[in-house]
Formats: C-alpha cells, structure tokens, sequence
C-alpha cells in the first residue's frame, strides 16, 4: 500500500468528541434515552443513594464531549503549527499534493554517474606502484543527451607489479587502474591460501563499453568509463584454471573445493575491503552467470 498522508482535513468536534466518548466509555444521551424505563421513574442511581435523572446526565455527558472535542482541536491545531517551522504565522495554506509530496519517505534512486575523478599525477603513481601500462587516450562519445562516455587519463594495463598478467590487456581510467593494484594483491593472497599456488594470469571479458545500464535506463554503465571489468578465469602457475561459471556456488552453499573457496573469499574481500564499491557475481543475476563484475561506481552493490 503507498504511503498516503492526508493532511488537509478539518477537525470535527463532533468526530473528536465521539471518538473521545468511546475511549473513555461515557455515555451518551442517545443511549441513556435508549434504556429509559428499565429502571422504575427513568432515573438512574447516582452517589449516596440518590437519584439523577437523564436530563442532568445528558447534559453533563454532552459537556464533557465538548471540552473533549475542544481539546483534541487545540491538540491538532498545535501539531501542525510546530511541523511548520517556515513561519510562526498562519499563512495560505499550500495545495494538498505539495503538503502530500513533503510528508512522503523518499523513493530510492540511484545516483547519475559520471566518469571519477582522476589525480593529476595518477600516472606517476601507477608507474611507481611496479604497473606495467601504455597510455590510452580515449575520445570522449555522447550517450544520450545527458551523459558522456570518457576515461580521464586511460591506460592499457598489461602487467601488474607481482606478474599478474591481464588477458586481453584491460583498458580502463588511470583511477580504476590503482584499484587494479589492490586487486592484484588480494588474488595473490587468496591463491596462496587457498590454492597454495600463484596466479600467473586473469582472463576478463571487457572493460570499456559506451552503454547503459539495462535495468537502470538513466544510468550509464560504469563500463562507458573505463571504470570496471569482467573477471572469468584465472590461470594458475601450476597450470590450472579457476572458471567462474564452473566453480562458483551460492552463499548458502558449503564451499567444499579449494577453487570455490577461492573465489568465493575474493569476492568478499573485493567488497569488504573497499577495493571495488560494485562486485557481481553469479548470485547476483543471469547477466553475471560466468563473470565478476567489478566497478568502482559511486555508489555500492554487494552482489557476492
């Protein structure tokens, strides 16, 4: 059910009292008229034995609901005047849709991305970091009349500092490229622990692609950046392979086999650790049956 908030009705003494009247169990004239009779005279016993008749009681219940109906209007009036903080004095009111749209909670929207920010000396950093890149100058595209695909300061990075090969090449802006640094490292760890080899290489399926989202029409893929890849295979020094589409299992499944364990820790480091603000993988949706898809959006999706 939407959320409704009905703020322009004018209170009623009539309703208030009535409600009132219910709460606290008073009775009403109309129901004390109701059981006139069944009491010899119609009147009703009231303190030390004497007797009220309904006329009095009536009249005493109707003030009651009076000061009751005076009061929750006072109440009401008072509520409103301190959810205005505009002014301390009664103004036109606004229309009820303004006063509607105001109350309502917020509807959550994802931020328009746009390509990141990028250090001027990114990279010197890269170089001193041990990367092994080209520089990549990308011509910035129009997509749509309100976004532009562009990579600021592109690189084209074929070696990481430890060996780690990328597999074609990755294409991507100089500030996804010092993620890339991180993300090395991590791989490393991983395949240490768990595989108790090293990862000569990393087979992804893109990086840069000037498209949108497709279940967010309004938003550019991070991709149109430069500003993620698509991790699907890893070659191990020994000579095996880790496959995403064969290896992955669901969280609520037991990672039983060193390569599922593998995977399955990378994707929580990557997220966990901040190295990428987006990680999908293969829970996440079909789209992502047989790859990691690492970004660095400005906003945060754990897809583990």
């Amino acid at each position: 059910m939407p959320f409704r908030a009905d703020l322009g009705a004018t209170p009623s003494y009539a309703s208030d009292a009535r409600v009132a009247s219910r709460l606290l169990r008073v009775p009403s004239v109309h129901s004390l008229a109701q059981t006139r009779g069944k009491i010899p005279g119609g009147r009703y016993p009231g303190r030390k034995g004497s007797w009220c008749s309904v006329k009095w009681m009536g009249v005493g219940t109707g003030l009651v609901m009076l000061c009751l109906g005076a009061w929750a209007w006072a109440s009401s009036v008072e509520s409103r005047a301190q959810a205005s903080p505009k002014s301390a004095h009664v103004q036109s009111s606004p229309p009820p849709s303004a006063l509607v749209q105001e109350a309502a909670p917020p509807a959550f929207t994802l931020p328009l991305t746009k390509a990141p920010d990028v250090p001027a000396d990114c990279r010197d950093l890269l170089r001193k970091e041990g990367m092994r890149f080209t520089p990549w100058n990308l011509r910035p595209q129009q997509l749509g009349a309100d976004l532009v695909c562009e990579a600021p300061q592109g690189v084209q990075v074929s070696r990481g500092r430890d060996g780690l090969r990328f597999q074609p090449p990755a294409r991507v802006n100089c500030a996804f490229a010092l993620r890339l640094v991180a993300m090395e490292r991590i791989i490393q760890e991983e395949a240490k622990a768990e595989l108790h080899t090293r990862v000569k290489q990393v087979v992804h399926l893109g990086t840069y692609n000037c498209r949108r989202i497709a279940a967010y029409p309004a938003l550019a893929s991070e991709h149109s950046f430069a500003n993620a890849i698509d991790l699907a295979r890893f070659v191990l020094a020994n000579g095996r392979e880790v496959v995403v589409k064969r290896d992955w299992v669901p969280a609520d499944r037991e990672a039983r086999r060193p390569a599922t364990r593998f995977l399955r820790r990378l994707s929580r480091r990557f997220f966990d650790e901040k190295i990428f603000s987006s990680v999908l993988t293969p829970s996440y949706d079909a789209h992502h049956h047989d790859h990691f898809h690492l970004d660095g959006a400005p906003y945060q999706v754990d897809g583990t």
